[in-house]
């Protein structure tokens, strides 16, 4: 429509820009179960990968001894690990026993 007007039919307002006698076209039932029983084997697959994923840190946190699953190593984590500094006592006590057994 060119300008607004009042629907009498309906009682509604028709908003200037608005097509008034459009073609209405319904969408089949079939593209919706198309869309859905897509959408339904992605889930599936993607709960699959993640039960197996999920296995497999189990698994390799039990050979590790651990009680819980550890995340997967990622470049972040090298990069943040080489840039931490140990201080430890236990060299030092090696050096203090080397030189206790030579005196």
């Amino acid at each position: 429509m060119p300008y607004n007007i009042w629907c009498g039919g309906f009682g509604s307002m028709i908003a200037k820009g608005v097509q008034f006698n459009a073609e209405k076209k319904q969408i089949s039932d079939a593209r919706h179960f198309d869309d859905y029983s897509i959408n339904k084997s992605l889930r599936g697959n993607l709960e699959y990968n993640q039960k197996k994923r999920v296995a497999e840190e189990e698994l390799a946190a039990r050979k590790m001894g651990l009680g819980i699953r550890l995340l997967p190593a990622s470049e972040e984590d090298t990069a943040a690990a080489k840039c931490v500094k140990f201080s430890s006592n236990f060299v030092i006590n090696l050096s203090n026993e080397w030189l206790r057994h030579i005196i």
